[in-house]
């Protein structure tokens, strides 16, 4: 039986088509400037896809008052006591930028997963069910009865988007990440690219494929999203995919 509350999200968290040749992402491109038409002008956003679990994160006034697993994309999980044991999740968001004034509302939406090493002294500290992958040990540790279990766990969380956020939007997702980050929450800054043509992508990705096993965490593939944030509404959603977004899965 299942010991955790479900709770719906007030915009469901969409999922992405997965693909895995260059061709594919170009197919990709293709389809959205149909949809488009002539004279929309948008780039890419292209980051790590690390593997591990989707959560929500609900903040009121800054501070964090729900939190979910993706669960089948309407409703998830209540798992707020053991997202508040993750050391890198901020119980309370701060201000670092006056222009930028933290929403009445921001859900954040992000993935909670376990570092390659960490996943490894777990390994050999008997504390994972046999055989487990590095993304079932993320999901045993999150989804504990008990989050005094999941507090010995070292978890860790990337924020990459948002459902709903009072206030004005940003235009961009690279802008949005950065304000995401001065508001102190933990955002890949460092590998998140913006490319202006689907054959920059397409080269990042190979890039990205070939150095997969330099990152300290678990990269799958790279998320590939329009970075105009408009675009991403104009697109919206089809069977609970996003069409403005893929994944690139090694």
């Amino acid at each position: 039986m299942n010991p955790f509350q479900k709770i719906k999200h007030r915009l469901p968290m969409v999922g992405l088509v997965e693909v895995s040749e260059a061709q594919e992402i170009l197919d990709f491109d293709a389809r959205i400037r149909q949809r488009l038409g002539k004279g929309v002008s948008f780039g890419y956003a292209v980051e790590p896809k690390i593997d591990g679990i989707a959560v929500e994160m609900v903040y009121e006034k800054g501070t964090l008052i729900a939190a979910s697993t993706r669960g089948d994309g309407q409703a998830g999980e209540l798992v707020t006591p053991n997202i508040k044991t993750i050391l890198t999740v901020p119980l309370t968001l701060y201000q670092l930028d006056r222009h930028k004034p933290i929403p009445d509302l921001l859900e954040v939406r992000g993935i909670v997963y376990l570092e390659i090493e960490d996943f490894d002294r777990e390994k050999m500290q008997g504390n994972l069910p046999p055989g487990a992958t590095i993304r079932e040990a993320a999901v045993d540790a999150l989804m504990q009865p008990n989050p005094r279990i999941t507090v010995k766990r070292p978890l860790n969380v990337f924020c990459d988007g948002i459902g709903e956020m009072s206030g004005p939007a940003c235009p961009t997702h690279d802008e949005l990440m950065s304000t995401l980050q001065l508001w102190g929450l933990r955002v890949n800054r460092p590998h998140i690219r913006v490319f202006e043509t689907i054959e920059e992508v397409v080269a990042h990705c190979r890039r990205l494929q070939k150095e997969r096993h330099q990152f300290p965490y678990p990269v799958e593939g790279a998320v590939v999203r329009a970075n105009e944030m408009k675009v991403q509404e104009q697109l919206g959603e089809e069977s609970g995919l996003a069409r403005w977004a893929i994944a690139f899965k090694f």
